[in-house]
């Protein structure tokens, strides 16, 4: 974790770099430095899919769900853009949870 704070400290365009600290908060059950870190994934790549699926997955942990819904579906529609048609399945099936 430290490195990747540390990289994203020197450059705060390193998006695999963001993803890592989210993804490491989230193992940590650190919700809301994750979800500080996935809006910093977003903002650097508004079109990866991932990305909002992580936002989405982590605002649903904090139970916020219209905000997960919002950020799901945005993952949703970029899967199925990208032809990842299990991964917009599954996060449909998050949405589902959530309504």
């Amino acid at each position: 974790l430290t490195a990747y704070q540390r990289a994203v400290s020197l450059n705060q365009n390193l998006v695999e770099a963001q993803e890592a600290v989210g993804d490491i908060h989230m193992e940590r059950q650190d919700i809301v430095s994750a979800i500080i870190a996935y809006r910093q994934f977003v903002a650097l790549a508004p079109t990866n899919p991932d990305a909002h699926f992580k936002m989405g997955k982590a605002l649903k942990a904090r139970e916020r769900k219209q905000e997960a819904i919002a950020a799901l579906e945005q993952a949703k529609s970029l899967y199925q853009k990208q032809g990842k048609s299990d991964q917009a399945k599954e996060a449909e099936r998050l949405i589902r949870e959530l309504r």
